[in-house]
């Protein structure tokens, strides 16, 4: 962290190394954020919401006090 604070601030060169690891983070982020608006959670008469994410069913069960429990089960396809 000490390395990469004056780096971001401009106080430091910053080596290839470095902003080929960045630039990798910052495409996987891209990469997660359009991902993750394709989402859909469509909220069912129980109370849970459902959806479908990477070969997994992901469902969201409210509990009390704004906690909400998870269950992850993986699709098995083909």
């Amino acid at each position: 962290m000490r390395s990469i604070q004056p780096m971001a601030a401009g106080d430091t060169w910053v080596s290839a190394e470095a902003l080929v690891i960045v630039r990798m983070l910052v495409n996987q982020q891209r990469l997660r954020d359009r991902e993750q608006a394709q989402i859909e959670w469509k909220r069912q008469p129980n109370g849970t919401w459902p959806a479908m994410v990477a070969g997994f069913m992901v469902t969201l069960h409210p509990q009390s006090k704004q906690r909400w429990s998870i269950n992850l089960t993986f699709i098995e396809t083909g």
